[in-house]
């Protein structure tokens, strides 16, 4: 009878998925994928109050805003594109420095379980990107249109 193949590990020994755990913060990779999302949420729901509020503040709406409203909306995207700017920075260099945490480059994060930390930064690099991509045309569109849209 023949003995069994050595394997490099011992049962029970497996490598752990996501190996560089503890090279960044568990507090900034949950940041860089949450902080983007809420600071948008946050965005459209002020900005909705404000404009609401200076354009529609009865039952006929106005002809125009009653509010200096563009500036404050102005506020409200630049805000939310700083946060989703710095999250992607941090994001990134997360991703950076998890470099080697699984072989095969990108690919690698499609391993079910593989490479969690560098995965969960990746996914906060794309979610940030996003972010700061719909508060620019939010911004965009602020101040293009008029304060009320008529």
């Amino acid at each position: 009878m023949t003995a069994p193949p050595a394997s490099a590990e011992a049962p029970g020994q497996a490598e752990h998925p996501a190996p560089h755990r503890h090279v960044v913060s568990p507090f900034l990779v949950w940041a860089c994928l949450l902080a983007p999302p809420t600071a948008w949420f946050v965005q459209l729901a002020v900005e909705e109050v404000i404009s609401s509020r200076a354009c529609f503040p009865q039952d006929v709406p106005l002809a125009a805003a009653r509010l200096a409203v563009t500036p404050l909306l102005a506020a409200c995207d630049a805000t939310a594109m700083a946060i989703a700017a710095v999250a992607a920075l941090v994001a990134w260099r997360n991703w950076r420095q998890t470099a080697r945490e699984k072989p095969g480059g990108g690919k690698g994060l499609m391993e079910s379980g593989d490479g969690r930390t560098r995965f969960m930064s990746m996914a906060g690099v794309l979610t940030s990107g996003l972010i700061l991509l719909a508060a620019s045309y939010a911004l965009a569109s602020h101040l293009a249109l008029s304060g009320c849209g008529t």
